[in-house]
């Protein structure tokens, strides 16, 4: 059955008010558009034109303390404008009308009723062509309740709270339309909510149902999901039903359709342990909860190469909360609207971090010097001279600086995106600007190593190739703490990878099987890009099997690297005190694979 038009009330029995939400436009009850959208025709399991009890619910007992009403929903056709309610104390030998029953073509006969008995009744609808009831359609329909100023449970819905105001229904991939209605009740079971003009669907096999929300054994309020899948894709107003077994209320609802737009996830922290639990809310257009989506968590956790590829389903708030408690690591949680997976570009997500994957770089006493010098790629520290005065003194690492050159002018001719093999390029042991070599200064458009090939470069005395100078820091027994500059227009993957495979080929070359330990790449945070830029080049070195350092300036002391690129990133350098956490064991060093 689809409901015909906009419920007409007469009065409702339960707590009503406008569903205040801003942006979400409400239909009129004179709105042409939701109307014409809307098919007339009532046909169910009963036949055409036929009549069926929403509430109450037969056998179950309405109350009628307190405002002292009893709240009577029937469904009709709009064939039949007019319901003759009626009530029989003695089974059904006399009957007394009950004031009410037109519909006006609504599609729903809503009557409070104030009875001035107890105990066992029988309702009964009647239906007619005419408001004047002179032609009956069809055979009527009864209910037998009972009627008690002192038992039954009295349901207040707060969402919806009048058909004037819409609720939000998601439709998702296998087909089932889930929205919610809350409300409180004076009971202390757990109440359902249902479709009340169709038979219930059957239950999702591929997708879980949503869960409700109810604080056990406390009258208190509702939360509950209700499956209006038998309204087809896009319904637009529906008859929903709430009850717990001893009584029930029903009201009708416009719907919209609701879009998945934002993920929101937080990390609890489990008593005890460092570990956290991690929870979710997915809303939509108009930032409410999304009911029955699939969320799924994937991510990295610190040391370990698979994703926890965990599903759920958000429960009657939106909400989703994923078993088990996950350790450091960053995690990736997102709307999988097609559930295959993968996180789609058209799917929200939310990535939280659980500890820390970067560790506080450990300190270290290396040899840095920019003191200008004629013979060298500008300061004293990129020179032999300062490999020699770094090891006279003690150190035991030395601050480099690396740029990158073409290795021919034919190289360069063809262009950077010509680049895909380590032997395309060399790497220049060369600070850069503001400390350029005079030569290099003079140039008033190509004054950036960058601009010129290796095969000129290294006709200046003093210059050094990174083989050249990782031969000699090793002769010294220096560890290098390379300083990748701003390497534009070598940002591309492809230039990143041959660049790092190119040094990597170096390092093992000089340092041996320890190389890792003796070479490792730093990027500073306020180099051109910035610290996408940083993290960008820290990915590819980190690929390539290097130590990786970032180098945080300016405003990244005060924040921390996003989650995603922490996998990336072995150590972090300047960042404020507290944001990552010192390496489990001095001296040791922690890649994350």
């Amino acid at each position: 059955m689809k409901l015909p038009h906009r419920r007409i009330s007469q009065g409702i029995g339960v707590a009503i008010g406008a569903l205040l939400v801003s942006g979400i436009p409400a239909i009129s009850a004179t709105d042409p558009a939701a109307a014409a959208t809307i098919p007339t025709t009532f046909t169910d399991a009963y036949g055409p034109q036929a009549l069926t009890f929403y509430t109450p619910i037969a056998n179950q007992t309405a109350p009628t303390g307190g405002i002292g009403t009893v709240h009577i929903e029937v469904g009709a056709g709009s064939e039949v404008p007019f319901v003759q309610l009626a009530y029989s104390a003695d089974n059904g030998v006399t009957w007394t009308n009950i004031p009410g029953g037109r519909q006006a073509g609504a599609g729903v006969i809503d009557v409070d009723w104030r009875p001035s008995i107890d105990g066992p009744v029988i309702l009964r609808a009647t239906g007619y062509g005419s408001l004047t009831g002179a032609d009956q359609i069809g055979s009527p329909v009864t209910e037998p309740i009972t009627l008690s100023r002192t038992a039954g449970t009295r349901f207040t819905f707060t969402n919806p709270k009048t058909s004037s105001a819409q609720i939000g229904v998601f439709t998702r991939k296998d087909g089932h339309s889930y929205a919610a209605v809350s409300g409180t009740t004076s009971g202390t079971t757990a109440p359902t909510v249902v479709d009340a003009a169709h038979t219930p669907p059957a239950a999702p096999t591929s997708l879980a149902a949503p869960a409700g929300v109810f604080p056990a054994g406390t009258a208190s309020s509702f939360t509950e999901p209700v499956d209006l899948s038998a309204y087809g894709v896009n319904p637009t107003q529906a008859a929903v039903r709430v009850n717990d077994g001893t009584s029930s209320d029903a009201t009708v609802t416009s719907l919209y359709q609701q879009v998945v737009t934002a993920v929101q996830a937080t990390a609890t922290p489990v008593p005890g342990t460092s570990a956290k639990t991690i929870s979710a809310t997915v809303t939509d257009q108009y930032g409410l909860p999304v009911v029955g989506a699939p969320v799924r968590l994937g991510g990295h956790v610190a040391g370990v190469s698979t994703s926890p590829n965990q599903l759920a389903i958000t429960n009657a708030l939106g909400q989703v909360t994923f078993p088990g408690a996950y350790s450091t690591g960053w995690y990736d949680v997102y709307a999988d609207l097609n559930v295959n997976a993968n996180h789609g570009g058209k799917e929200p997500g939310f990535q939280v971090i659980v500890g820390t994957v970067s560790y506080a770089a450990p300190g270290k006493a290396f040899y840095h010097s920019d003191k200008p010098i004629k013979k060298a790629g500008g300061v004293y520290a990129d020179a032999l001279k300062g490999t020699r005065a770094a090891a006279a003194r003690g150190y035991t690492w030395i601050d480099q600086d690396g740029q990158i050159a073409y290795k021919t002018g034919a190289r360069m001719r063809a262009g950077v995106g010509r680049i895909s093999q380590a032997s395309d390029l060399v790497w220049v042991n060369a600070h850069g600007a503001p400390f350029n070599p005079k030569w290099l200064k003079k140039k008033k458009k190509k004054n950036r190593f960058e601009d010129h090939p290796w095969s000129s470069l290294k006709k200046h005395a003093g210059l050094r190739d990174v083989d050249k100078t990782f031969r000699q820091n090793a002769a010294y027994h220096l560890s290098v703490e390379w300083e990748v500059k701003d390497v534009h227009p070598f940002s591309k993957a492809a230039a990143l990878d041959a660049a790092f495979a190119n040094l990597a080929t170096a390092a093992q070359t000089y340092y041996g099987a320890d190389w890792a330990d003796r070479v490792q790449v730093k990027v500073l945070s306020n180099l051109h890009g910035g610290q996408k830029y940083a993290l960008k080049v820290l990915k590819h070195a980190h690929l390539h099997g290097f130590t990786t350092i970032y180098l945080a300036r300016g405003q990244a002391t005060h924040s921390q690297i996003p989650a995603s690129k922490q996998k990336f990133v072995t150590y972090v350098r300047g960042a404020q005190a507290g944001y990552y956490p010192a390496i489990p064991v001095p001296g040791q060093s922690l890649v994350v694979s």
